[in-house]
């Protein structure tokens, strides 16, 4: 879902996808949401609520997000990784698994962030920040991907991280 999210053009969900429907055989692959006690906890429309989110505020803050092509950044060291970017979105993803640790390395020369840069991976909170030359390094475990923006792009209204936003 991350990678539909950066993509550019507009984000498609299948329906119930949010949901976690698997859907079937044709011609009954994928029955009424309404009829189905749709439930709004679910953690996957959770998901797909903050990235959003986050495309959302990526709109806001950076007007020409819509506009800009994604692009990826090359990863030398891991053919498992997979780096896009449409400003000022960062997705990181992989598919070494479950179990993998991955580490993305953003160089300076992306030109992406300044030195000393505070950035927020949306899905969980967590925040890194940059070299003192704006090179990016960032770990995660798990196989889980990573949506990164600057934390000054989170502004102070909304509902993404606000305890990382800055002024």
């Amino acid at each position: 879902m991350e990678k539909k999210n950066i993509n550019d053009g507009i984000p498609i969900l299948y329906l119930g996808q949010e949901q976690g429907y698997q859907g079937g055989s044709d011609p009954a692959n994928r029955g009424a949401l309404w009829l189905s006690g749709f439930d709004v906890n679910k953690p996957l429309l959770a998901h797909v609520r903050t990235l959003n989110a986050a495309r959302r505020q990526a709109t806001s803050y950076h007007p020409s997000f819509l506009n800009t092509q994604a692009s990826f950044i090359p990863q030398s060291s891991a053919s498992s990784t997979l780096v896009m970017s449409k400003p000022p979105l960062l997705t990181l993803l992989t598919n070494g698994g479950s179990s993998s640790s991955e580490t993305w390395t953003i160089p300076s020369s992306a030109g992406l962030y300044s030195s000393n840069e505070t950035l927020v991976d949306v899905l969980t909170c967590a925040t890194v920040t940059t070299g003192s030359d704006g090179t990016l390094t960032f770990t995660a475990s798990n196989g889980l991907p990573k949506v990164l923006m600057p934390a000054k792009s989170l502004g102070t209204t909304g509902s993404l991280c606000l305890s990382e936003a800055e002024d």
